[in-house]
C-alpha cells in the first residue's frame, strides 16, 4: 500500500509543478503585456491568469489529500510537511519527493518574484491608463 500512496503523491506532485510552470507563464505574459503598454490585452492575460489560479488552488486541494494519506502511511500525523513526508519516506521515494520539493520551492520563489514584479508594474501604469482616458476624451 506504501507504494501506491508515495506514487500517487508523486503524481500529483508533477501535476502541481506544470500548473505552477503555467502560472510562472502566465505572469510573464501579464508581465509583457505591461511593460508593452498595450493596457487593451490586459483584461485577457488577466482571465487567463485567474483561470490558472483557480486550477493551482484546485489541485493544493488534491496535494493536501494525497499528502494527509501518504503521512498516515508512513505512520506520520495529517498536515505533515513535504519535508517531513520526505524524510521518513524510504528510496527511491525520498530522492524523489525531495526532487520535488526542490523544484516547488524554485517555482514559488520565481512565481513570487513574478507577481511582485508585476504588482508594481500596475501601479506605475496605473497614471499612464489614467492620463490615455483623458487624452481620449
Amino acid at each position: 500500500m506504501r507504494e501506491v500512496t508515495l506514487s500517487t503523491l508523486s503524481e500529483t506532485l508533477w501535476a502541481e509543478r506544470r500548473l505552477l510552470e503555467m502560472l510562472r507563464f502566465r505572469l510573464e505574459v501579464h508581465e509583457l503585456v505591461l511593460a508593452s503598454g498595450r493596457l487593451h490585452a490586459l483584461a485577457q492575460a488577466g482571465r487567463e491568469l485567474s483561470r490558472t489560479l483557480d486550477a493551482v488552488h484546485t489541485a493544493d486541494l488534491g496535494r493536501a489529500v494525497d499528502s494527509d494519506g501518504a503521512a498516515t502511511e508512513l505512520g506520520l500525523a495529517p498536515g505533515a510537511s513535504l519535508g517531513e513526508i520526505t524524510a521518513a519516506a524510504p528510496p527511491p521515494w525520498s530522492d524523489m519527493l525531495q526532487a520535488h520539493h526542490h523544484a516547488l520551492t524554485e517555482l514559488v520563489t520565481d512565481i513570487r518574484r513574478l507577481a511582485d514584479r508585476n504588482q508594481q508594474l500596475l501601479q506605475d501604469s496605473a497614471p499612464a491608463a489614467g492620463a490615455e482616458r483623458d487624452d481620449a476624451r
